[in-house]
């Protein structure tokens, strides 16, 4: 498993470094194999596309047994919101790696506006397969959900404890210090808002 994420990650950086380098037209997936030291076979086996690679997340990452793994993997830290927080921070660090220059990702990103529009589909289908699991969780720490549909109570439970993490990653530069140091901040400050507008 840990060799399978080395290579999912450094596919992914790949496709970054080169689409930041060049364009998402003239990138191939082959150059992208070449460039993370792996054939262009195994390409195929951690992403379709090369807009995949470069999103760092595919369908294929969506398996339902391997998600619930790494939520499980995760040990109970503090707050129902700090808890969730850092275990959707782990399930996305483990899906889409950390070896990607998070200031070059961003800038493709912000090239090609549809990378984002898969971003946000897979990050829905993550979010439709980790939500009972997620719900299930907070309950276990002691949180009365309310009744309704379980799936939707989870979704919501995802994304209020993910905003800390999408905002981590806007407002930190390069270094793992600083977008640790983000990432407490913003958890803190969505408990703080959250707790004021009760």
């Amino acid at each position: 498993m840990r060799k399978q994420n080395a290579t999912r990650s450094a596919l992914h950086a790949a496709a970054v470094d080169l689409v930041y380098a060049e364009s998402l037209e003239k990138v191939t997936t082959a150059q992208i194999a070449q460039t993370a030291g792996v054939s262009p076979r195994t390409f195929f086996n951690y992403f379709e596309t090369k807009e995949d690679a470069i999103v760092g997340i595919s369908d294929q990452t969506l398996n339902p047994q391997r998600l619930a793994e790494y939520v499980s993997d995760c040990p109970p830290k503090g707050s129902p919101l700090e808890d969730v927080s850092a275990v959707m921070r782990s399930v996305y660090s483990r899906i889409g790696g950390d070896a990607v220059d998070r200031d070059k990702r961003k800038a493709v990103l912000r090239r090609y506006p549809m990378l984002v529009r898969r971003n946000v589909e897979i990050a829905r289908g993550i979010e439709i397969h980790l939500a009972e699991q997620i719900a299930d969780r907070v309950e276990s720490l002691g949180v009365q959900l309310p009744d309704g549909d379980r799936t939707v109570v989870g979704r919501m439970i995802i994304r209020v404890c993910s905003v800390p993490l999408a905002l981590a990653y806007q407002l930190s530069g390069e270094s793992q210090e600083e977008f640790d140091r983000a990432f407490a901040d913003t958890v803190a400050l969505c408990g703080q808002l959250l707790e004021r507008m009760k």
